[in-house]
């Protein structure tokens, strides 16, 4: 700003200079004997235009100035007056950014429990891990290596989670967590529940031989469905942990 108005006034003492120049030239002409006419000085007036020109365009320079500095200073208040907003915003911004990162740590920790449960032959489906054993036991035998593990004998909620574990066995049969011993023809869960939805095969439950305290499920092609039979039985069985979560 103080360069321009050093600039302005310079132009301003260049005009009145040209003045006076002109002013002299005409009196000492005005004295001269010289019979011959003066001739015309022809760049005077472009000087003096320039100069008077010059000087509107500082000016005008002067005014945008001016307006922009009170633009600026305006933006400074504009900007000014939601900072307790942005404020909020960012702090907020920051927990959120805390919270996901807490999330992405817990689900990276999921994904390592699912590959090490994987790695042991466990299999996640709607949100519970499986566990389908190779080799036989009766049902108190398999519930035991279940709990062992974490775990409970399988119980079914769901037509979905029917069909998973009958595909999952691909023709063979195991034990799941259902059984009727405390109270005969009273189905119960290993969770205590009351069974209320059943998959059992055609004919079954038939307690036949009033032995048939414990459940398995079927999966072969001509008979799908639960089975009742005698616990001591040596059967396959179903593990599963409930409530795997992402």
């Amino acid at each position: 700003m103080r360069q321009l108005l050093i600039v302005c006034l310079y132009a301003r003492a260049n005009e009145r200079r040209y003045k006076t120049a002109d002013f002299n030239q005409q009196t000492t002409q005005s004295m001269s004997p010289c019979p011959f006419p003066r001739r015309r000085h022809y760049k005077e007036p472009c000087y003096r235009v320039a100069a008077v020109g010059f000087g509107l365009l500082c000016i005008l320079l002067l005014a945008a100035v001016t307006v922009l500095a009170t633009n600026n200073t305006q933006l400074q208040i504009s900007y000014n007056i939601p900072n307790d907003n942005f404020q909020t915003n960012y702090s907020n911004l920051v927990k959120l950014i805390d919270q996901l990162q807490k999330e992405n740590a817990a689900l990276q920790k999921k994904l390592a429990d699912l590959a090490k449960h994987a790695q042991l032959g466990w299999v996640y489906f709607s949100s519970s891990l499986y566990f389908i054993s190779t080799e036989k036991k009766s049902w108190t035998d398999s519930r035991q290596d279940c709990s062992r593990k974490g775990a409970d004998l399988v119980i079914i909620s769901s037509r979905e989670e029917q069909e998973f574990i009958i595909k999952q066995l691909d023709g063979d049969k195991a034990w799941i967590g259902l059984s009727d011993r405390s109270t005969e023809r009273v189905w119960k869960w290993v969770d205590g529940t009351a069974l209320t939805t059943a998959y059992w095969a055609k004919g079954e439950p038939n307690d036949a031989g009033n032995e048939e305290d414990c459940a398995e499920i079927w999966s072969s092609a001509d008979r799908k469905g639960w089975n009742d039979v005698t616990c001591s039985r040596k059967e396959r069985w179903i593990c599963e942990k409930l409530d795997f979560q992402w």
